[in-house]
């Protein structure tokens, strides 16, 4: 019993990015769903002359199902839980206001449900604009949060429980959606870590919702920068080789002057893991080439020596920020602060 309480608790203590969107492809879904719906029509012209409006129409409701489902999938499950909030919404209203009196709560339920159905407005509406990277997590979080405050608010003030419930949603969601407000200036780095001062360098263009720790340890006497916002978390490595940096002939590992740059990547490979086990959440490791011309600019390598074979983006220093600020988002606004106290108590031991 003990061992399955110790799991859910580091369960619970990871952080868990939302898995990045990947790039759909609507050819291949727009063709498939166009045969399958005339597949479909056909059977039940087949079966059916008379009915072949309804199979025409179910066809076209499963085809249309499956493109939202393969290009539009976020959107198509906030639909579905907007639509479970608005069709529970009669029932949450009643039971907002079952302490009072009959007449009483005839007058109230019509308030009480338009302000639940607004609600519902403004919490789809945010989890679209902040770019939640689960937004029907993200509603039906909401929802829950809602229920509960309202249902326990109706037993102290039945006349205004609906009340209580909007502004505390509305609280939870600013708390979890919203970034961190130190963020909005990257810290200066410490002046004895050369290699801090010029990752600062690239660093200064990040936008808002990032958290940048510097120092971050990794083993003994090693420490590395570590980058957190709605993108994910990195742990950036600098590295100035000598001679223009490219790939060898396969184009499977970094090379620099006739030299290959294995030892930089596994160093980088190797800092992302420690910072992983310390932050409790997975690290993408990057290492960055300052110093020294990269013409392709990005590209991405393995670390084949370790056990552990870690996936490194290599990129070039004036391409850094943009690049750790693009991309879909997979942290919410609660889970980057959360990074942000860690790191800083990481770095401060």
């Amino acid at each position: 019993m003990s061992g399955l309480v110790t799991r859910a608790r580091r369960r619970l203590d990871e952080i868990r990015p939302a898995r990045p969107r990947k790039t759909a492809d609507r050819r291949r879904t727009y063709t498939i769903a166009l045969f399958a719906v005339a597949l479909l029509t056909a059977m039940a012209w087949l079966n059916d002359h008379s009915r072949f409006a309804v199979g025409f129409l179910v066809a076209l409701i499963l085809g249309l199902l499956w493109v939202a489902w393969e290009v539009h999938r976020a959107l198509l499950t906030s639909a579905l839980a907007i639509l479970w909030w608005v069709s529970t919404t009669p029932a949450v209203g009643v039971l907002s206001t079952m302490r009072l009196p009959a007449l009483a709560s005839i007058a109230f339920v019509p308030s009480a449900t338009t302000a639940t159905v607004a609600l519902g407005a403004v919490v789809w509406l945010c989890a679209m604009v902040s770019r939640a990277p689960r937004p029907a997590a993200t509603i039906m979080l909401a929802w829950a949060v809602n229920f509960a405050v309202l249902l326990t608010a109706s037993l102290v003030a039945p006349r205004h429980g609906w009340l209580v419930g909007y502004v505390v949603t509305i609280a939870v969601l600013v708390w979890r959606l919203s970034p961190p407000m130190r963020s909005r200036r990257i810290p200066a780095p410490p002046e004895d870590d050369p290699d801090a001062e010029a990752l600062h360098g690239a660093l200064r263009n990040l936008g808002p919702g990032h958290s940048v720790g510097w120092r971050v340890p990794t083993a003994k006497g090693r420490s590395v920068t570590v980058v957190t916002g709605s993108t994910g978390t990195f742990a950036v490595h600098l590295c100035e080789p000598d001679g223009e940096v490219g790939t060898t002939g396969r184009g499977t590992r970094l090379v620099a002057g006739g030299t290959r740059l294995d030892r930089p990547v596994r160093h980088a490979a190797s800092a992302a893991r420690r910072v992983a086990r310390t932050l409790r959440t997975p690290v993408q490791p990057v290492l960055v080439v300052s110093g020294a011309e990269f013409p392709t600019g990005i590209m991405r390598t393995t670390d084949g020596t370790a056990e552990e074979r870690s996936e490194v983006l290599v990129i070039r220093a004036d391409l850094l920020a943009g690049r750790l600020g693009h991309g879909p988002a997979v942290l919410t606004g609660l889970q980057v602060r959360r990074l942000a106290r860690r790191m800083r108590s990481a770095a401060s031991v």
